[in-house]
C-alpha cells in the first residue's frame, strides 16, 4: 500500500476521484469522501 503524500485533497478534472493525504487531512477534508461522515472523521483523527 502507498499513500499519497501530494497535495491534501486534489480533485482532478478528468475524473471524480479525490485524492486526500490521511497523514494531514483534517475532518472537512475526510468528510468529503464517500462513505467518510463526521463520526468516522472523528475516529480517524483521534
Amino acid at each position: 500500500m502507498t499513500l499519497n503524500t501530494n497535495a491534501t485533497i486534489e480533485k482532478s478534472k478528468e475524473s471524480s476521484h479525490i485524492l486526500v493525504n490521511i497523514n494531514a487531512a483534517r475532518k472537512g477534508e475526510l468528510v468529503k469522501l464517500p462513505s467518510i461522515v463526521p463520526m468516522t472523521a472523528e475516529r480517524i483523527i483521534g
